[in-house]
């Protein structure tokens, strides 16, 4: 079928569908494209893509954004350098970041959030018609940064991204400091819902009720060891989990973990397993993994995993759960470890927290908890166990469904 240029970045051309809408590809010349580069590689990297930008704007930005991050790493694989400027303009200084040994090792991941949030700070150059960084003080950053009050989180990120750009000044010899440093802020204040058992339960059983057994699997997984989602979803039968164990890498840490899981978790694997089926959690309406290829890389679709998991949640909460998110799992895996007595070196072997961040945790979530003062209180002799189950039974009102 014929092929529309269109002006959404170099290589990114589109071809029409049936249904009138356009399937955005970036696709390199065959004579320019690296050795093990794909022909071709669907925009955007993420899902969804409905090629019809008309009703989805948005859309056709994070084609042009995918299509930057595509050409810097294309640059990149064939040796090329960016082109030197002398200029003292942001410009300059994300062309240096972008350089950087620090930015190169980052995951692709990592890169494009940064990526997204550089969109702001260029923003913002453009509208101070292209300020010299070496001038910058430290009020126009504050004037900056307060632009995003009414948005804590992106006002972290920008100055988080905001100070690495700037650190670039000082290695080039612009400028002896980096104002960005100067601004202390606080950490945005968010709170974590700690899921209990029977959350656990109702959710597993919602998903169920949606015709998603992997995503209740993927639920009782998080909850006996905590892992980062972007790794659960790359699990594979008979890599790493055999033998009613999990083995694998963790990619932050890159630390080697082994160990058994219950007897329950075990049957639900076993259960959701068929024949040539290979990762452990996939989309039951498609039978796809929670994965994406771009090019010869496997990456995990969190999207994709996260609207199967919100139709879960609107059946739980149909049914008098609480309104949780999935990603809350791997702190309250924290949090009930700790509830069941294991020290944070145990805690941390397993989950792959560092043991600062585990401590932080359980410092915020642990000294107000229930079930902690029921514990110290039968520790200390004054209620027994039948009591402390009675209490506790009439007290959180546990769901009665259970995944068999």
């Amino acid at each position: 079928m014929k092929s529309i240029q269109h002006d959404l970045g170099k290589y990114v051309i589109l071809r029409p569908r049936k249904d009138g809408t356009m399937r955005a590809l970036f696709e390199v010349p065959a004579r320019l494209r690296p050795a093990g580069w794909p022909p071709t590689i669907a925009l955007p990297l993420d899902t969804p893509r409905t090629g019809d930008f008309a009703r989805h704007p948005d859309e056709q930005l994070r084609v042009m954004d995918d299509a930057q991050v595509l050409n810097r790493r294309l640059d990149e694989e064939r040796g090329q350098r960016v082109t030197s400027d002398s200029a003292r303009t942001f410009a300059t200084l994300l062309r240096q970041w972008r350089r950087t040994q620090a930015y190169k090792a980052l995951k692709p991941r990592t890169q494009r959030g940064y990526e997204k949030t550089v969109r702001y700070i260029e923003a913002w150059s453009k509208a101070k018609g292209q300020p010299d960084p070496t001038k910058m003080k430290k009020a126009a950053v504050e004037n900056f940064l307060a632009d995003f009050d009414d948005r804590p989180t992106t006002r972290r990120m920008v100055k988080v991204v905001l100070k690495m750009v700037m650190d670039q000044a000082i290695d080039l010899g612009w400028r002896s400091d980096n104002p960005v440093a100067k601004i202390k802020s606080a950490m945005p204040k968010t709170r974590v819902g700690i899921w209990e058992a029977a959350d656990v339960d109702l959710y597993a059983w919602a998903c169920l009720a949606i015709g998603q057994p992997d995503m209740a699997a993927l639920l009782y997984t998080q909850w006996e060891i905590g892992q980062r989602l972007t790794d659960c979803y790359l699990f594979r039968y008979g890599e790493e989990y055999a033998g009613g164990r999990f083995a694998f890498e963790q990619s932050k840490t890159e630390e080697r973990v082994s160990f058994p899981v219950s007897a329950r978790l075990q049957g639900l694997l076993a259960a959701n397993r068929r024949p040539g089926k290979e990762y452990l959690f996939e989309d039951a309406r498609f039978d796809r993994p929670y994965i994406r290829r771009i090019g010869a890389r496997i990456e995990a679709d969190d999207i994709a995993a996260a609207k199967v998991f919100a139709m879960a949640r609107r059946v739980a909460i149909e049914h008098g759960g609480r309104s949780l998110k999935l990603k809350w799992l791997r702190h309250s895996c924290v949090v009930d470890l700790a509830r069941s007595g294991a020290e944070i070196p145990e805690i941390v072997s397993i989950t792959g927290h560092t043991l600062a961040s585990a401590h932080n945790i359980l410092q915020r979530y642990l000294p107000r908890d229930s079930r902690v003062a029921e514990n110290a209180q039968r520790k200390r002799g004054l209620i027994g166990k039948e009591s402390d189950g009675a209490q506790s039974d009439e007290s959180d009102g546990s769901s009665e469904r259970r995944v068999a």
